[in-house]
């Protein structure tokens, strides 16, 4: 996957980061990419060079924000997730009446509170 400047990336499945560059030939004449660190201790705020194996695509959403889903329109809360389901991720929603049902990640829009 190609990641362009911006971007947020998770290294590993466990670090947050945002893309600065790349991708380019790193050491070794891997690809690589320059990422500031968003999550990870006292490297916070600092930036590095990781291959871009190492990189996944942030989620789109995180628990506790409200959604939009594309299928009802109804607003919901994100309770959890995301869980890998072919390659669309899915989250468990949070109803207002507090039923909690399935929303995949392309059936759903941020609401901006």
């Amino acid at each position: 996957m190609q990641f362009k400047q911006g971007d947020k990336v998770v290294f590993q499945d466990e670090d947050k980061a945002e893309v600065q560059f790349g991708p380019f030939r790193g050491p070794g004449g891997v690809d690589s990419y320059l990422v500031k660190w968003l999550e990870f201790g006292p490297l916070e705020g600092c930036s590095s060079i990781v291959r871009s194996v190492d990189l996944t695509p942030a989620p789109k959403f995180e628990a506790g924000q409200v959604v939009r889903t594309h299928t009802t329109g109804d607003l919901c809360k994100v309770a959890a997730g995301p869980f890998r389901r072919n390659g669309n991720p899915l989250y468990v929603l949070e109803d207002p009446t507090g039923n909690h049902r399935v929303g995949y990640e392309d059936t759903m829009v941020p609401v901006v509170e």
